[in-house]
């Protein structure tokens, strides 16, 4: 079989150039690269299911949704805390692990400091889909100070073998595919327009 890094003969439409979207000396750029990726993907996934779940699909594409949507919100706000901490001169560049909901308040934090009470004001504007989409979530998977569970979509069970909410329930566990793409749409796109502002802004 061919080898999967290598060039489609036939047109140039079928290859992917892994590298075409990224810059050698801007880490916070291609985080942005990935996070676009990542978020996108997640709601051509959706409107996959939406536009044919005959086979009901969406039952476990909704797994690599979640995964791709949330990591996707984790690089977004990394690169915004990052951008901000340049501006700033303070020298952390990535902080956090994996919980949207801490890096999403260490974002506030850090646009705080920059911009006072009115950045505050607009951030928490822009971002009011993104927090509710948050909060709902973390409810949802009853995230704790002592386990961090949002990798509920990469794996059916925790580092400590407990299983993730939706393997040990009988009850159906439901997502209105129709609402989850209108929120993804307006939180993709509030935070494009988030971190373009920071990045390209000269302040």
């Amino acid at each position: 079989m061919k080898k999967v890094f290598s060039r489609n003969d036939q047109h140039f439409s079928k290859v992917s150039f892994v590298n075409w979207r990224t810059d050698g000396g801007d880490d916070i750029s291609n985080l942005l690269v990935l996070a676009d990726g990542y978020f996108s993907s997640g709601i051509e996934l959706t409107q996959r299911c939406l536009n044919d779940n005959n086979w009901k699909v969406a039952d476990k594409l909704i797994f690599p949704i979640f995964h791709n949507v949330n990591h996707g919100i984790e690089l977004y706000l990394k690169a915004l805390i990052w951008k901000v901490n340049r501006l700033l001169d303070i020298p952390n560049r990535i902080e956090g692990k994996h919980n949207i909901k801490q890096i999403y308040e260490n974002a506030k934090a850090k646009i705080k400091l920059f911009h006072g009470a009115n950045g505050v004001k607009h951030f928490d504007a822009v971002t009011k889909e993104l927090k509710l989409y948050i909060e709902e979530l973390y409810e949802i998977i009853q995230e704790n100070p002592d386990q961090n569970k949002i990798d509920f979509s990469r794996y059916p069970i925790s580092k400590d073998y407990e299983r993730h909410f939706y393997a040990k329930q009988w009850d159906n566990i439901e997502v209105d595919l129709e609402n989850l793409n209108t929120m993804l749409l307006e939180i993709y796109e509030k935070l494009e327009d988030l971190t373009s502002y920071y990045y390209h802004e000269e302040f």
